[in-house]
C-alpha cells in the first residue's frame, strides 16, 4: 500500500508473495483442523470396512493430475490378487495413503519413481535386495505380538520411493509435528510439516503400526500395517 501500489511490476511481485503466503496458511490451518478431528476420535474404533487394494487404486487415480505435472511414475501391485479387507474409516485411510504418496512425490527424486504395494502378512523389506536399510517403527511381528495375532492376520499398504533417502538419526522423528528433514525443500513444495503426523494418528486409530525403512541414495519405504 506504499510506493509499490503505483508500480505495476512491484505491485505484481508483492501480490504474488501475498497469495503464496495466504495459500500456505490455508494448507496449515486445514492440516491442523484435520489433525484435531483425528485426535478427537482416535480412541473410537472405526465402524466401516475398507479394501486396501481398491483404496490404493482410488488414491492413485485421484492423484493423476499431480503425477502428470511432476512427471512422477507410479506402479501399483496387489500382491494378494484378491480383496484385502480391513476394519476402517475410508476417508481417513484415503487421507493417510494420499499423504504418503504426496510425500513420495516431493522427496522421491526428479522425477519420482513410486511403488505402491498392498498385501497380507509381512511387507517386502528394503533389506531383501542384500543392502542394509535402516528401520524405525513397528515390524509386522511386533504389531502382531502386541495385538495377539498371527502375522498372516495383518494387512499392509506400502509406499516406496527411490529418492535420496533419510539419515538414520532422522527416521524416528519423521512423524513429529512440524519436523522436516529438508526444510527448504518442504517449503518449496508447500509442505506444512504435519502430513506424517496425520498418518501416524490415523494408523493409531486403526490399531495399526507404521514402519519406515530408508537407505541413503536408495530411497524410503513407508509401510502401514492393519489388523
Amino acid at each position: 500500500r506504499g510506493h509499490a501500489k503505483d508500480d505495476p511490476e512491484a505491485r505484481e511481485k508483492f501480490l504474488s508473495i501475498m497469495q503464496a503466503q495466504a495459500e500456505r496458511m490455508q494448507r496449515l490451518v486445514a492440516d491442523l483442523m484435520s489433525l484435531s478431528r483425528i485426535e478427537l476420535h482416535e480412541h473410537v474404533p472405526p465402524a466401516g470396512s475398507v479394501d486396501l487394494a481398491v483404496l490404493a487404486e482410488d488414491v492413485i487415480e485421484s492423484s493423476r493430475p499431480v503425477f502428470e505435472q511432476s512427471s512422477a511414475i507410479v506402479d501399483f501391485q496387489n500382491l494378494d490378487d484378491a480383496p484385502i479387507m480391513v476394519p476402517g474409516d475410508r476417508d481417513e485411510l484415503f487421507q493417510a495413503v494420499q499423504n504418503l504418496i504426496d510425500n513420495a512425490i516431493k522427496y522421491g527424486g526428479e522425477p519420482a519413481m513410486i511403488k505402491v504395494k498392498a498385501g497380507r502378512g509381512a511387507a517386502p523389506s528394503m533389506s531383501q535386495d542384500g543392502e542394509v536399510a535402516h528401520r524405525s517403527g513397528d515390524t509386522a511381528a511386533q504389531l502382531a505380538g502386541r495385538l495377539g495375532l498371527d502375522v498372516d492376520r495383518l494387512a499392509f499398504i506400502q509406499i516406496r520411493d527411490f529418492g535420496p533417502g533419510v539419515e538414520r538419526s532422522d527416521l524416528p522423528r519423521l512423524t513429529e509435528r512440524f519436523y522436516r528433514v529438508n526444510i527448504e525443500r518442504s517449503k518449496k513444495s508447500g509442505g506444512t510439516g504435519l502430513g506424517l503426523a496425520i498418518v501416524k494418528h490415523i494408523i493409531n486409530r486403526h490399531k495399526g503400526g507404521l514402519q519406515v525403512e530408508s537407505r541413503l541414495a536408495g530411497g524410503t519405504a513407508f509401510t502401514c500395517y492393519f489388523p
